[in-house]
């Protein structure tokens, strides 16, 4: 098992997590934000089509949160309380994609970290 990527996973997982949590204004790229920290680990997880259906699903989501906040930072709080509870499950759906699908990928095994095709 990839134990560094999984360590990986989880700190970059749980750190947008922090940031969804906290959101409060669309002058910031939330979106991007989060995709970088996941990307980061998971540019070492072999493609799988219910993993990225997952990851297109949460940057959906990603993009309801900053939708509930206008420019000037105003906020609606119950519709966005709601997408942000929406992005933190599709996030946690994605976490889930990666453990049950997840299989360390050619780069991965480059840089030492997981074998081709080992489970995440």
């Amino acid at each position: 098992m990839a134990s560094q990527i999984r360590t990986d996973i989880a700190r970059a997982f749980g750190a947008a997590a922090d940031r969804i949590r906290t959101y409060t204004s669309d002058d910031e790229d939330l979106a991007g934000m989060v995709r970088r920290w996941i990307d980061s680990p998971t540019r070492f997880i072999a493609s799988h089509p219910d993993i990225r259906e997952a990851h297109r699903a949460l940057i959906e989501r990603l993009q309801k949160v900053a939708e509930s906040c206008d420019l000037t930072g105003d906020v609606d709080r119950q519709s966005a309380v709601t997408a942000r509870n929406h992005a933190l499950a599709a996030l946690d759906d994605l976490e889930a994609a990666i453990y049950a699908y997840g299989r360390a990928s050619e780069a991965a095994e480059r840089v030492g970290i997981g074998k081709l095709g080992e489970p995440i």
